[in-house]
């Protein structure tokens, strides 16, 4: 049975975890917040008013480099790589808070889409996310992988990763008639497809992996290859301030950083359901001004957080 609420949402994890029920506090004038212990690691349940009341956040602290550590811009990178993980609708990130400097772990929550046994799962996994990072300062790949969590996994029945490659056809059709753009010929398979558009000299990538992510579709902007040193340090914080802010929009975009080949992008997932192409454009055009001020100012302005509206806005 789905999760009937905020406060559902905190006592089905405690109750499962075995602990006292937690007490909904407000969290400044507009949040309501309730905090759990896991294992010694807190996981707090954060529930946004302007956000609608079917959907929460959980957030876990990870202990947060210090700056004058040698290994300090090693474990942001860090950070970022595991930011890389393919998103999804409501996947979790790392983020950092700009008010206070600390590094949280993001988690979004749509209750309408969650047991109390899939909300607890996911705690327990932010749970063990947190730990391994106070021991390694790394997040292990396997840590974020599909179906951890109470993620969807991998997808092995052929004919539903098919039937998910043409809803994603039908998407890049109309863009394609939307823009002007001819269509590459053919049926589609289950294999990886994408293709690119242009905004003002900004390249945009869709993509679709119809058996990793057959309900969304990703779309990115590449942001180049960084070397190592402060300013790659300095960008690193910079992008993990804005991922703290980016986590309350919805589909929110986040910054990572492709560990194999060291490319930063800023990417989101967009649902294949009731998809629009004119929707899905101005969402794409969106992401690509916001990049393009990204480049020009190493801090984007506060102004220029993208507003990625959901699809049945």
């Amino acid at each position: 049975m789905p999760l009937s609420g905020f406060q559902d949402l905190c006592d089905s994890i405690a109750e499962l975890a075995g602990t006292g029920a937690p007490q909904a506090v407000m969290r400044g004038p507009h949040a309501q917040a309730a905090t759990m212990d896991l294992r010694g690691v807190a996981i707090t349940a954060v529930c946004m008013p302007a956000a609608g009341t079917s959907q929460a956040v959980l957030t876990a602290p990870m202990e947060t480099p210090i700056h004058h550590d040698g290994d300090a811009a090693a474990a942001w990178l860090a950070l970022l790589d595991a930011n890389s993980v393919l998103p999804d609708l409501d996947s979790p990130r790392f983020a950092r808070n700009p008010l206070t400097g600390d590094v949280v772990m993001l988690w979004p929550c749509p209750l309408q889409d969650m047991t109390p046994l899939s909300a607890y799962q996911r705690a327990t996994h932010m749970a063990d996310v947190v730990l391994h990072w106070q021991r390694h300062r790394v997040v292990h790949p396997e840590l974020l992988s599909p179906g951890r969590g109470g993620a969807r996994g991998v997808l092995h029945d052929t004919d539903a990763a098919l039937d998910a490659a043409w809803r994603f056809r039908d998407l890049y059709l109309a863009l394609c008639d939307v823009v002007g753009q001819p269509a590459q010929p053919g049926p589609p398979d289950t294999g990886a497809f994408s293709f690119a558009l242009q905004f003002q000299e900004v390249e945009v990538v869709m993509a679709h992996l119809p058996r990793l992510r057959p309900h969304v579709a990703l779309v990115g902007v590449p942001l180049g290859r960084r070397e190592p040193g402060e300013q790659a340090q300095a960008e690193a914080l910079a992008m993990m301030e804005a991922n703290f802010a980016l986590a309350g929009q919805p589909h929110g975009a986040a910054f990572s950083r492709d560990p194999a080949s060291g490319e930063l992008l800023l990417r989101y997932a967009y649902p294949l359901e009731g998809a629009c192409g004119r929707h899905c454009l101005a969402q794409m055009a969106s992401l690509a001004a916001f990049a393009r001020e990204w480049v020009a100012s190493l801090t984007p302005p506060r102004s220029a957080t993208p507003r990625l509206d959901p699809v049945h806005a």
